[in-house]
């Protein structure tokens, strides 16, 4: 019995840090920065699935933050929304986590009635606090994958993220809201100059596009654009 419970605690424990290491939100107001190394722009702010837009940002270049996702930057460069490592702009990954911005208040809409729920997870020790009433709104706290952590009536709970239409979040539809001249970036435009490739890789198949551009498909099968020389 003693292992079960311990063995609970320690799942209760995992979900709650999830909660405390989540780090993306909207910036209030634009922010400046420098890019410390040169860097690609992104249009996926996931490790390992962070496919180049074909953009490459100098080093020095000035881009504007403008939220953040995981461990990476929400950025604003020639009017392309897009992402960047946090190593980029910060020199170390503690600076980019205690770096805070004022941010976008994230307000949860309730689709529907449904019961605040004392933690992360449900299971038998899982208490239903209050009932929300359709079309409340609930200030977001907090969030990972799954769940929100908000407050209703000044009873804090946990609401699942399937309940709640949200307002202020870290969406690309926020932000071209928020920013109507901007577009999101996409995956290796032929109209735009190719991501400059350092080292050949002589092994590697190119292809000649119907526009001129010159690519290769990447082990996901995505079409990765590199300088037109490649293709000669």
């Amino acid at each position: 019995m003693k292992a079960v419970t311990s063995l609970f605690i320690l799942y209760l424990l995992s979900a709650l840090t999830a909660f405390s290491q989540s780090t993306s939100y909207v910036f209030a107001t634009p922010v400046k920065a420098q890019l410390l190394d040169q860097s690609g722009l992104y249009i996926s702010a996931t490790p390992g699935y962070s496919f180049s837009t074909g953009y490459l940002i100098p080093k020095g270049t000035t881009v504007l933050l403008v939220g953040k996702r995981n461990a990476f930057y929400r950025v604003i460069y020639k009017n392309l929304l897009g992402y960047v490592s946090y190593s980029v702009i910060d020199k170390t990954y503690e600076a980019f986590k205690a770096t805070e911005y004022e941010h976008e208040p994230l307000i949860g809409i309730a689709k529907f009635p449904f019961e605040l729920q004392s933690q992360p997870i449900t299971n038998s020790q899982t208490k239903m606090l209050v009932t929300v009433p359709k079309d409340s709104l609930l200030p977001i706290k907090e969030h990972n994958e799954v769940y929100y952590k908000t407050t209703y009536k000044s009873i804090e709970g946990y609401a699942a993220k399937s309940y709640l239409n949200l307002t202020g979040d870290e969406s690309d539809e926020t932000y071209l809201r928020k920013y109507p001249k901007i577009k999101v970036a996409q995956t290796a435009p032929e109209e735009v100059e190719a991501y400059p490739t350092r080292n050949r890789t002589h092994s590697r198949q190119y292809y000649r596009g119907p526009r001129g551009g010159c690519y290769y498909i990447t082990a996901s099968g995505r079409k990765q654009y590199v300088d037109r020389s490649l293709c000669k």
